[in-house]
């Protein structure tokens, strides 16, 4: 069977990588000078591969269409990869929170092993950019900007939007659409937040403390870590997860809501306050929160209460106590939206599962068209996750082509 592959990326290299060379004449076509660009920044270069969990725990951090990987992650799992990585000579290590990366601490070792072992089951043809795709009389039709190709099948590995400086266009998207697959309009995922009137004196100011974005009083999505108040809004692995965890394509107009101190109800904190008040009466107000939290923030929430730094905790009245303790408990800014996908780690959106066959990554309408990776409207949290949804797709659909799975 004549496959070919379009996208040179964590996906599509590993599909080639995974398919049956006697079986098949396999090539892979990519626009870029060389393959696996997103994949060599990943992790800050180091390439975090995966994140070793059990498939069920693996699941539970994948908060969008987890449901659709419940096969292809049974079939390969993290376990599965950290034993094909080992049996081609590449040595993994595991650091906090399940998280894999090879031994040498370089991508470069993960993109080296993957180049060779494509090479080997594939054609794999650079710079050579998929112009258009069409289907005749049960062939795929590929014209590029070096001529055209025909394959019996074919499989579409183009990434989602993010990092376009690595290629991703959402040409994907196009494909998909040509032959009348539905599509989820792309939104950032694993991003920042901006927010409306970032407050210019809090940037590069870091916390520890529960984030919630709230629609009226309805709680989207929480989660609670370190983050840091950036030019635009704030960002970081707290509000990475936070961005993952929302379903909503957008949440323009909604409220991120800080709990600074999530370990001390509302009573806890006002009571805290009172004691530091009584017993130290001549010092200021400002060192009350300063031991509370972050210094510029503790100026921050005061000039939100209409609160003199240096008042005396004597002088302090109720009011004034009650606003503080709020403040700390539910310091509220109105959200302009997700970050732009340009920065974004990972694009939610592509094409819509309910196209797909989970257990082949075939594409329903169209025979021997398979959608693989980060084309699909799958996306997990950061830690390895994402990666491993690219490279359990990717085996589903070799495992198809060669003979080994089924419908």
């Amino acid at each position: 069977m004549r496959i070919g592959i379009v996208g040179g990326g964590a996906a599509g290299m590993f599909c080639a990588a995974n398919l049956n060379a006697l079986k098949h004449q396999v090539v892979v076509l990519e626009k870029n000078a060389d393959t696996l660009k997103k994949l060599l920044i990943t992790g800050h270069g180091r390439c975090n591969v995966t994140n070793l969990k059990q498939p069920e725990q693996f699941l539970e951090n994948v908060p969008h269409n987890k449901n659709f990987l419940f096969s292809a992650i049974n079939t390969f799992s993290p376990n599965n990869l950290v034993e094909f990585l080992n049996n081609n000579k590449i040595e993994t290590m595991q650091e906090d929170n399940n998280r894999i990366f090879p031994k040498t601490n370089k991508a470069q070792t993960i993109k080296n092993c993957f180049d060779a072992l494509a090479s080997f089951n594939a054609d794999v043809k650079l710079e050579t950019e998929v112009l258009s795709v069409s289907k005749q009389d049960g062939v795929f039709e590929v014209k590029t900007c070096n001529g055209t190709y025909f394959f019996d099948a074919l499989i579409i590995a183009t990434g989602g939007v993010t990092y376009p400086t690595t290629g991703s266009t959402g040409f994907g998207y196009n494909v998909a659409n040509s032959f009348n697959v539905d599509t989820i309009k792309p939104r950032a995922s694993l991003c920042g937040i901006r927010l409306k009137n970032t407050p210019t004196n809090l940037e590069g100011t870091p916390l520890n403390c529960k984030l919630s974005i709230l629609e009226g009083n309805k709680v989207v999505a929480t989660n609670l870590g370190e983050f840091l108040f950036t030019s635009f809004g704030v960002s970081g692995p707290n509000v990475f997860t936070l961005s993952a965890k929302t379903e909503k394509h957008s949440i323009a107009g909604n409220v991120l809501s800080f709990d600074l101190l999530p370990n001390l109800s509302s009573e806890q904190i006002k009571q805290t306050l009172k004691t530091y008040f009584k017993n130290n009466a001549t010092k200021f107000v400002f060192h009350a929160l300063n031991g509370l939290i972050n210094q510029k923030l503790a100026k921050f929430i005061l000039a939100k209460c209409d609160v003199l730094e240096n008042k005396q905790c004597a002088n302090i009245s109720n009011d004034e106590l009650n606003k503080i303790a709020e403040a700390l408990k539910t310091l509220r800014f109105e959200i302009d939206n997700f970050d732009n996908l340009e920065r974004a780690t990972i694009t939610r959106g592509g094409v819509s599962v309910k196209e797909i066959n989970p257990k082949t990554m075939e594409c329903k309408k169209v025979e021997n068209l398979f959608f693989i990776g980060e084309v699909l409207d799958v996306d997990g949290l950061s830690g390895g996750y994402n990666l491993q949804i690219a490279f359990s797709t990717a085996v589903a659909c070799a495992n198809y082509l060669n003979g080994l799975g089924g419908n």
